[in-house]
């Protein structure tokens, strides 16, 4: 993720610029599996960093967000990003827009230049929202971040957002499946063996990984295989591992569909 560099030149500046910009998305009723939905770029630059910047000084924050073109769905999209928004722990309340997100980092990354003093100051932030499925019944999206904030190496996160396009409501892994903890740690874990051929009588820590029992995680995404889990940096594995992904195909599901689940109104017996 590139940055830029800073000039010193007074003010915040804010650069909403429209990427790709579709016609308004048709009713998510009629929208056919598959479509794609308007891209938006939101960047926000301070160059305000100090009186006299130094050289090497670098803040930038960017998003990249979709649109369905209902109001509903969008606001709850943008109160999604607004609630990944890094923040300092003091700050309870989290933005509540993708705008609102920028510029709490942007104050954050001017607090820390402020900070720095003759050091360099190193801040960024760039979030991108992808589509992962979008039919009649589901609209499933990622929210991929990095923040910077000087150290050793950035953040990196993964995210998802589940919408019932029927009802508009926010799904939780329990609307989709019913599956007791230990049921899906069992699913997570023989996906996770298959994908990297170690057997199962073989340790994972061994492989690199913290446990050799993995911890159940309800951070997932809809997509048009199976279900995707995601793990942290850092949750069941060190930094140089990345964020673990384990699909759990729609087969390995189809015994603990939840009754009129969307994936249910899409699979019926």
């Amino acid at each position: 993720m590139g940055l830029s560099r800073l000039t010193a030149t007074g003010g915040l500046c804010l650069l909403l610029i429209a990427c790709g910009r579709q016609p308004p998305a048709e009713p998510a009723s009629e929208i056919p599996a598959g479509a794609s939905l308007p891209v938006q770029q939101l960047t926000l630059k301070d160059r305000r960093v100090r009186r006299q910047p130094q050289e090497g000084d670098e803040l930038r924050a960017s998003i990249t967000l979709l649109e369905t073109g209902e109001a509903g769905i969008d606001r709850r999209i943008q109160q999604w990003i607004g609630g990944l928004c890094p923040r300092k722990p003091a700050l309870k309340q989290p933005p509540d827009s993708a705008e609102a997100c920028l510029k709490r980092v942007m104050i954050d990354c001017l607090a820390l230049a402020e900070a720095a003093g003759k050091e360099t100051a190193r801040c960024s932030y760039q979030a991108e929202v992808k589509l992962a499925y979008n039919d009649r019944y589901l609209l499933s999206l990622s929210h991929e971040s990095y923040a910077d904030t000087g150290g050793a190496h950035g953040t990196p996160n993964l995210a998802y957002l589940n919408i019932d396009r029927k009802t508009g409501r926010t799904l939780a892994l329990t609307d989709l499946v019913s599956l007791p903890p230990e049921t899906l740690r069992t699913l997570l874990e023989k996906q996770l063996r298959e994908s990297l051929n170690v057997p199962p009588q073989a340790s994972l820590k061994a492989s690199g990984f913290f446990e050799d029992r993995l911890p159940p995680t309800d951070n997932f995404a809809i997509d048009p295989l199976g279900l995707r889990f995601t793990y942290g940096a850092y949750e069941i594995a060190p930094y140089s591992m990345g964020l673990p992904n384990i699909r759990i195909p729609y087969a390995e599901l189809a015994a603990h569909l939840a009754p009129d689940s969307p994936l249910a109104r899409m699979w019926p017996p």
